[in-house]
C-alpha cells in the first residue's frame, strides 16, 4: 500500500511538473499547435496565430477596461461613475478674468483703484476650467459634484493630481449643480494651476467616495 502511494504521489508531481513546464515554455513567436488557442490572462494572455504559415503564440493581452488609466473614457463620450453618468465637454485655460469677475476673494485676484475686482499682475497661478455634463441615474435629487461624494483631479506632469479648488466661485459652478432623476445638469470645475507649469497630462482623474471601503478612481480624456 506505501508503494503504491508513493507511485500516486510521483505521478502527480511528475504530471504537474509537465504542466508548468508545458505553460513556462509558452512565449510570444513560439510554436503551437491549434490556431485561436489561448493561454495565460491579462497581460501575460498569448492566442496561437498563423504567421508566414506557422502557428506561434502572439501575445494578445486582454484590453484594459474603459475609464482605466490605461483606457481613459475619450472626451464627448458618457461614462458611469455610481449613480451618475458623466461626460467631459471642454477644458479651457486662462479663466482668471472669469473667476476674478464673479468673486474678487477668489486666489489671484485684487482690486484696481476704483475698487473694481481684477487680476493680480503679480499672481503665481492662474485659473483653469472643465466643464461636465452629467445625468442622474438614480430615483433621488442628487449633486453629481457633491464635494462629500466625488473629486475632481487634473495630473501634473510628474503624476501627481491636482485637486479641484472647492472655495473657489465662478460662473455655473458644478459643485452647485442638482439633478431630478433621470435629468442631466451641466457646469464648471475650476483648478488653480501653478505658473511654474508649463504642461499637464490630458486627463482628469473622478474619484467616487460613496463607499468608504470601495473607493474607486475614473480616468477621462482631456483634449485642448
Amino acid at each position: 500500500m506505501i508503494r503504491k502511494a508513493l507511485a500516486v504521489v510521483f505521478c502527480f508531481f511528475l504530471s504537474s511538473n509537465l504542466i508548468f513546464g508545458a505553460q513556462a515554455a509558452v512565449k510570444s513567436g513560439s510554436s503551437c499547435k491549434k490556431i485561436n488557442q489561448t493561454s495565460g490572462s491579462g497581460s501575460n494572455k498569448f492566442t496561437c496565430k498563423k504567421v508566414n504559415n506557422k502557428l506561434v503564440w502572439v501575445s494578445t493581452p486582454a484590453a484594459s477596461p474603459m475609464g482605466s488609466a490605461l483606457n481613459p473614457v475619450p472626451m464627448g463620450e458618457s461614462f458611469r461613475v455610481g449613480e451618475f453618468t458623466y461626460r467631459i465637454d471642454s477644458i479651457e485655460f486662462g479663466l482668471d478674468k472669469e473667476i476674478c469677475e464673479n468673486n474678487s476673494f477668489n486666489e489671484g485676484c485684487t482690486f484696481d483703484n476704483n475698487f473694481n475686482a481684477i487680476v493680480d499682475p503679480n499672481s503665481t497661478i492662474y485659473w483653469a476650467g472643465v466643464t461636465l455634463t452629467a445625468t442622474n441615474k438614480s430615483s433621488e435629487i442628487a449633486k453629481p459634484g457633491s464635494l462629500y461624494i466625488k473629486t475632481f483631479s487634473l495630473v501634473l506632469p510628474s503624476g501627481q493630481l491636482l485637486g479641484s479648488d472647492i472655495f473657489a466661485f465662478g460662473g455655473n459652478d458644478f459643485s452647485e449643480v442638482q439633478v431630478i432623476p433621470g435629468g442631466s445638469g451641466t457646469g464648471k470645475i475650476f483648478f488653480q494651476i501653478p505658473k511654474t507649469i508649463k504642461s499637464l497630462k490630458s486627463i482628469l482623474v473622478i474619484r467616487d467616495r460613496a463607499s468608504l471601503l470601495d473607493v474607486k478612481d475614473y480616468y477621462f480624456k482631456l483634449e485642448w
